[in-house]
């Protein structure tokens, strides 16, 4: 199995960490994104969606947020999901990039949080790519993107006193 990753497709730019939150079976995603850095870099953030994270087949979505650090500036929103179901997580029209910064919007899809109706979106076997779908060029905009991931594999159930 893969492990999950963070996607540098900022060229430096990003910042990337487990966090402190991470333990084993337990994985604490963190992207910052600044497109004015990205942008002067070559890779321009346009209305379209790009990779953020690869996470394995058999771990659990808990929980996503998505924190403004500098206004956009204009008219721009954001959605976050897998490759064929791009609002899985996050739907665009809910997380507005050009709030104020400290805006914190977090699990606008609850069906597949934690709590949702579906009881947490599980990656297939061979796993998924976490995009990010911006509805709008970017030029000015920082934003960080925060996932919780739980592995739901199953590793100490075989051969102790917990099998039947």
């Amino acid at each position: 199995m893969a492990a999950i990753t963070t996607i540098d497709f900022t060229n430096q730019n990003s910042l990337e960490a487990a966090g402190a939150a991470h333990a084993e079976g337990i994985q604490k995603l963190e992207i910052v994104i600044d497109t004015n850095s990205a942008n002067t870099n070559g890779l321009n953030i346009a209305a379209g969606d790009f990779p953020i994270f690869d996470i394995p087949g058999g771990w659990m979505h808990l929980g996503t947020a998505v924190e403004v650090l500098t206004a956009e500036g204009g008219t721009c929103t954001m959605g976050i999901g897998i490759t064929g179901s791009l609002e899985t997580f996050m739907a665009a029209a809910a997380c507005n990039l050009n709030a104020a910064a400290g805006t914190i919007v977090t699990d606008v899809d609850a069906a597949n949080a934690s709590a949702g109706a579906a009881g947490g979106y599980l990656t297939a076997a061979a796993g998924i790519t976490v995009r990010c779908d911006v509805q709008n060029a970017m030029d000015a905009g920082k934003f960080r993107v925060t996932q919780l991931w739980v592995d739901m594999n199953g590793k100490g159930t075989t051969g102790f006193a917990n099998q039947i």
